[in-house]
């Protein structure tokens, strides 16, 4: 079985210092689950990704910067200000795929080096999850 499990919203907050919690949202990205784990994004504003890429794999389920790195695929210009990002999303652009398998295939060079430099930035984003959970249904009849 397969399906989504959790979704990331990137937004700012409102209210003082955000103490209205996630006021607008700019995306949206969903965290998928079956034999390996994978995101999709749902852009609210028009983010544009690296290349054609659409579906995200990291390298192995639960990893640590697997959020981030979907936020690199999925929203480059968050990044504008990282040195690596113009020759890896050069990389990504060039390979024409449109699923980024870092489970089972190679991650582009400089990958590690923009996700470090990515940190920072990635930091001071505003980024709040949900756990898809299922509703009961049952109408008393």
């Amino acid at each position: 079985m397969a399906g989504f499990d959790r979704i990331y919203y990137l937004g700012h907050e409102g209210g003082f210092m955000g103490a209205d919690g996630l006021n607008t949202i700019d995306l949206e990205i969903l965290h998928g689950v079956s034999d390996r784990e994978w995101y999709e994004a749902r852009p609210w504003k028009p983010f544009a990704p690296m290349g054609r890429v659409r579906v995200f794999i990291p390298t192995g389920p639960d990893e640590r910067d697997a959020l981030l790195d979907a936020m690199l695929v999925f929203a480059p210009e968050l990044f504008k200000d990282c040195e690596a990002l113009e020759e890896v999303s050069q990389a990504v652009a060039d390979s024409g795929k449109e699923m980024l398998d870092f489970n089972l295939e190679p991650i582009p060079q400089n990958w590690i080096a923009l996700r470090e430099q990515a940190q920072k930035s990635f930091g001071t984003l505003s980024v709040y999850s949900a756990k898809l959970v299922p509703l009961s249904t049952r109408v008393a009849g």
